[in-house]
């Protein structure tokens, strides 16, 4: 269990860190750059808007909707197998 919640922690931090690098390039001075440097932003910018996500296999993008059905998921087999 508390390997999930490590897991989910480090999901939360890339989904954040990933939304902040579109903000970070939009707030520089791209304009003021060479029209390949300017091609090459709006490309990252492109790329930044969908956020990252962390992939549970078969099951889908790791979110909190799934990371809270996992975690009742686990406290109900943990719960049926404790005598």
């Amino acid at each position: 269990m508390q390997h999930l919640l490590k897991i989910f922690k480090k999901t939360c931090f890339l989904f954040l860190k990933s939304t902040e690098i579109s903000m970070a390039l939009y707030e520089s001075n791209w304009y003021k750059q060479d029209k390949r440097t300017n091609q090459l932003v709006y490309i990252l910018l492109m790329r930044t808007q969908k956020p990252l996500y962390v992939q549970i296999g078969l099951f889908g993008p790791m979110t909190i909707d799934a990371a809270i059905s996992r975690f009742k998921l686990a406290y109900s087999y943990v719960s049926v197998m404790s005598p």
